[in-house]
């Protein structure tokens, strides 16, 4: 079961590793409210995995 927090930090210098292309972040390039994409993420994909 997933447990979720979100914290607001301001960052001292660019990430390591940013949110995008990269990391095959699903929300990438998003337009408006979106619907959770959790159910793509490999835990939830119902194959086993």
């Amino acid at each position: 079961m997933r447990v979720s927090q979100l914290i607001f930090t301001e960052l001292s210098s660019a990430a390591d590793r940013p949110y995008g292309v990269d990391r095959d972040s699903k929300y990438q390039n998003q337009e408006g409210p979106q619907a959770s994409r959790l159910g793509i993420d490999p835990e939830f994909s119902g194959d086993g995995e």
